[in-house]
């Protein structure tokens, strides 16, 4: 039997190696022989669930005596020979690096194949974009050989560094009295039913946030909106209401007088610190090519179920590629870090409610939810002469602060006309 063939099979008797390679491995290159053990393995895996490893006794009885009970006395011997060779050892850690990049290099050498015959085929495909992420995604999977980094930071440092913690503060109260300043890394959704005033909420807050990017993040980084909603061009007065707190009419006068740009700049604390992007019909890896070009400290992601994604999953059910969807949301404000907040819409199941519970975000009970950091909802009453009280709630809240309930159930006020959104004791 050829080394390869014992390699393949050695490895495999461990469970964990099993389930993450062996669907990837060419068999034609295996003997016959091979490809039948390895069918054999699964099937023992399937029968023995608390198994992590082939148990080398174990495997021989059911072997012999359940899956091939007419071996001849020949072939019995022959299998024997293959047994004990791969079933009492596994391959040392060279072999075992060399064998798995080996394997990834040839997957990924065929994917990469596909991918240029899909292009040259006239497939509506980024050749550059998707060769990257092939590439990438084989160079996390090779076996570098590199020690595990544990965390080995001094304790004390560490809470000094929580308790002393600098970030991005809310503008309500409801929200600064009950979520920890945020950092770089942390994601969250703001949803809310058509008509709320979501767009007018995000403006109230990020131009509050705005003047603090500085101190927070040491460095001049902007904020971008992506939009892939309305007209950009309707977002921008509101910016500017919010972040002067005046109406349109006041901003009109200021503007004839020579003075809102001024008043804006110093609002917020530099004329672009608020860049907005009409991304109607992006990809996502053009999303990510904008936060990559100019590294801002937040990122408004308005709408991520609108964003087209270049990965797939035309099969997989809605909220299930709703969850990769805010995943990958989610990493990106790792990888590059900043604050992401999402926007995504209250299902009817919230209509008429002050406070609508966590699972009623829009084609999705848990898949959004279990991809963020928080959840901030806002709710209204359909109750005549309630239309400027809102409800806002947190139902999900890991940024909670120490000492005070993680959801204040509060209700605010929306000042449309100046794109506010106040505490209602203010």
């Amino acid at each position: 039997m050829a080394n390869l063939d014992v390699t393949t099979l050695q490895l495999l008797r461990s469970r964990e190696e099993y389930n993450k390679y062996n669907r990837r491995i060419p068999k034609g290159l295996l003997d016959v022989m091979t490809v039948a053990l390895l069918k054999d393995y699964g099937r023992y895996y399937n029968d023995h669930p608390e198994h992590k490893w082939i148990d080398p006794d174990a495997f021989r009885s059911v072997f012999y005596g359940t899956y091939h009970p007419t071996l001849s006395d020949e072939q019995r011997a022959h299998y024997n020979g293959v047994l004990n060779a791969c079933l009492k050892s596994s391959p040392d850690d060279a072999v075992r690096k060399n064998y798995i990049n080996n394997l990834i290099e040839q997957e990924t050498a065929t994917k990469i194949a596909e991918l240029l015959t899909e292009y040259n085929d006239g497939a509506d495909i980024n050749y550059i974009y998707e060769l990257n992420r092939l590439l990438e995604s084989a160079d996390q999977e090779l076996e570098k050989g590199e020690g595990t980094k544990f965390i080995d930071d001094d304790i004390g440092e560490l809470l000094k560094v929580t308790q002393d913690l600098q970030g991005i503060e809310w503008r309500l109260l409801a929200l600064r009295n009950h979520m920890r300043p945020m950092v770089g890394g942390d994601f969250g959704i703001i949803a809310g039913r058509p008509d709320t005033g979501k767009t007018s909420f995000i403006a109230s807050e990020i131009t509050h946030m705005a003047p603090q990017i500085p101190k927070t993040f040491g460095t001049d980084r902007p904020i971008i909106w992506f939009n892939n909603e309305g007209m950009g061009k309707r977002i921008k007065p509101r910016v500017y209401q919010a972040a002067l707190d005046m109406t349109l009419t006041d901003m009109v006068k200021a503007n004839t007088e020579g003075t809102l740009i001024n008043s804006y700049k110093i609002a917020v604390d530099d004329i672009d610190r608020i860049r907005i992007v009409d991304v109607h019909g992006w990809w996502n890896y053009q999303i990510e090519e904008v936060i990559k070009q100019y590294r801002p400290a937040i990122v408004i992601y308005d709408m991520i179920d609108n964003i087209k994604f270049a990965d797939g999953n035309s099969g997989a059910r809605t909220d299930q590629v709703l969850e990769g969807m805010y995943q990958w949301a989610r990493e990106l404000c790792v990888k590059y870090d900043c604050i992401g907040i999402g926007t995504s819409q209250i299902s009817t199941e919230g209509d008429d409610m002050l406070f609508p519970a966590m699972s009623m975000l829009k084609d999705s009970k848990t898949g959004k939810q279990g991809a963020v950091d928080f959840q901030i909802m806002i709710g209204r009453s359909n109750t005549h002469n309630t239309e400027t009280v809102r409800g806002i709630s947190i139902p999900k809240n890991k940024l909670r602060r120490e000492g005070v309930q993680g959801d204040p159930r509060a209700e605010v006020i929306f000042d449309g006309n100046k794109a506010r959104f106040r505490d209602a004791l203010n």
